[in-house]
């Protein structure tokens, strides 16, 4: 995995020059109070408070299981949908536009699947989706926290019906979702798709 870093120096005044931006001053003001603020969360570190801010400090056999699935799609398809609502397709449209040049679908030199994120039910969207993608050829990752979203689940029973004869089904769709509650989970053992666990 790449690592992330984050430039702020075109926010800072010195650089923009005239225009407002970050002095050093401001900085100097608040140094303190995020100073508390950052041993205020350390503090509550594995107490359950807040859990997100352990997600990067997870099993790290749960990181190598992803990453292996990545490679397994990037060398077996050509699309990977994201079928989700709301947060579920937000974050994940998010972290994909932050990783990837703008318009990557259409880059001819990226060595990836083309990405899409069908974050609504609207039918002619998902038609013109099919439309353009080759649904064999597709790995589509549908993700609900409840196990039960019924715009997820709807676009779902599409997508599985459109599938339902091909051979390698159970490589066609990957489950994200809580871990043993949930329609969606019940299906996912049921139908043996390879499943994500959403942490608590």
């Amino acid at each position: 995995m790449p690592d992330i870093k984050l430039d702020v120096n075109n926010m800072l005044a010195k650089r923009l020059g005239g225009f407002p931006g970050i002095t050093n001053a401001m900085l100097d003001e608040i140094k303190g109070k995020a100073a508390a603020a950052l041993s205020q969360v350390q503090k509550v570190r594995g107490t359950g408070w807040l859990e997100w801010t352990e997600l990067p400090y997870q099993d790290e056999s749960v990181i190598s299981d992803i990453e292996k699935t990545a490679e397994e799609i990037k060398d077996k398809f050509d699309n990977f949908v994201l079928l989700g609502i709301g947060g579920s397709a937000l974050g994940p449209a998010c972290v994909h536009e932050a990783m990837h040049p703008l318009r990557s679908n259409e880059n001819k030199h990226m060595k990836t699947p083309k990405m899409y994120f069908e974050d609504n039910v609207d039918p002619e969207r998902m038609a013109a989706l099919l439309e353009i993608i080759d649904p064999a050829r597709t790995c589509f990752n549908v993700i609900t926290k409840s196990g039960g979203t019924a715009e997820t689940m709807s676009q779902y029973l599409i997508v599985r019906d459109l599938i339902k004869d091909l051979p390698t089904l159970r490589e066609n769709i990957i489950v994200t979702t809580s871990q043993g509650r949930g329609s969606l989970y019940e299906i996912a053992q049921l139908e043996g798709f390879k499943t994500f666990v959403v942490p608590d």
